[in-house]
């Protein structure tokens, strides 16, 4: 138990994957759903830089990929790629404001989006829903609104200890 108190953003995802494949179906409004496991991978990455958010979304993409049982690699890469690009954004960014972590949430969304349908479409797998459907835009709202409320106790923590946010 003591080690897992050494990595708290990856047994935050790890908790966030148990919620969102048991619980948060039951919560969907219109079908839009936000992305639990999405947002802690960038708020990884943006709180803790990018080698900690692409390793968290990896490690996450992993185990979704293993459970959705198709497509292995393609979570792996899209997590990834969103908790790297995370990370490497702030490095330009002030951490203080609540927004600017929605906002990462909201384009991150978008980007996974984005190199899932890429890389389907390289494997010549199929097609998945393209970029402009509504659905989309509304899951990235719900992502960006939902992590600029999930990262206020991180920003609390991070102005109570600095060392947590580099």
């Amino acid at each position: 138990m003591r080690s897992l108190r050494r990595y708290p953003p990856l047994v935050a995802a790890l908790g966030a994957l148990v919620l969102q494949s048991s619980f948060l179906p039951a919560f969907s409004v219109r079908g839009v759903e936000p992305d639990l496991v999405l947002i802690v991978c960038v708020l990884t990455g943006f709180f803790r830089g990018p080698r900690q958010g692409a390793v968290v979304g990896a490690a996450t993409g992993f185990l979704e990929d293993v459970l959705a049982g198709r497509h292995l690699g393609l979570m792996v890469l899209a997590r990834a790629a969103a908790g790297g690009l995370a990370g490497l954004v702030t490095r330009y960014l002030q951490r203080e404001s609540s927004l600017l972590p929605g906002l990462a949430c909201l384009l991150a969304t978008v980007l996974q989006r984005a190199v899932m349908a890429a890389a389907v479409g390289i494997a010549g797998a199929g097609a998945l829903a393209p970029l402009g459907e509504g659905r989309l835009w509304a899951e990235a709202v719900a992502n960006g609104l939902l992590g600029s409320l999930l990262c206020l106790p991180a920003l609390r923590a991070a102005r109570r200890r600095p060392s947590l946010a580099a």
